[in-house]
């Protein structure tokens, strides 16, 4: 858990160093992932608050429907 921590504080610090999710045109959102071992961290990034929305299985794609509590 140590590691899964300090990668959330990296997005803390550089939010905009992880690349926007390949289909995030798809859904027509501006998500970014970071990867940590085989998960994804879904976020966004709005002025200074960095949301994470999901912590899914790398080999996961995300889908519209991960995204409507958000």
């Amino acid at each position: 858990m140590r590691g899964f921590y300090a990668k959330l504080r990296s997005l803390k610090r550089n939010p905009f160093l992880y690349e926007i999710i390949p289909e995030a045109l798809d859904l027509g959102v501006t998500c970014r992932h970071a990867l940590f071992k085989s998960h994804r961290i879904i976020y966004t990034v709005a002025g200074r608050q960095i949301t994470v929305l999901r912590v899914i299985h790398a080999a996961r794609l995300l889908r519209e429907s991960m995204l409507e509590d958000w």
